[in-house]
Formats: structure tokens, C-alpha cells, sequence
């Protein structure tokens, strides 16, 4: 489950990994990784607790990719 812990556990791995690849089920490298754990730390991503997924919240409030 990614939950804010699994989140930093895998940051924390990636980070002593820079340069290394990871096996995470496909290959991605540290770099990759930060990318991915950033990504879901974003205020308009969550992360679906039954699939797992990262989902985009969608409040137009706060979604900056829109225009008026």
C-alpha cells in the first residue's frame, strides 16, 4: 500500500540508490523513482486506496492547467 511511510521508505532507498537501478516489479532508476514519489505527494494527485493508482483530484480551484 503507498502510503505516506512506503512513500518515504522508497524515497529514502532511492536516494542511497542514486545512480543504481531499482527493482520495483519494472526497472526504473533512483531519478524515476523521486519523480514518481514527488509526483504523488502533489496537492492535486491522491492516491486511490482500493486500486492503488494515483489519482488527479479534480478542483478547478486549484487546477492550474485550465485557463479562464
Amino acid at each position: 500500500m503507498l502510503t505516506p511511510e512506503t512513500l518515504d521508505r522508497l524515497e529514502a532507498q532511492a536516494r542511497a540508490q542514486i545512480g543504481k537501478e531499482i527493482g520495483t516489479g519494472c526497472v526504473v532508476t533512483p531519478g524515476e523513482l523521486l519523480a514518481l514519489i514527488e509526483y504523488a505527494r502533489h496537492p492535486l494527485f491522491l492516491i486511490d486506496p482500493t486500486t492503488q493508482r494515483i489519482e488527479r483530484v479534480l478542483d478547478p480551484s486549484t487546477d492550474r492547467s485550465t485557463t479562464a
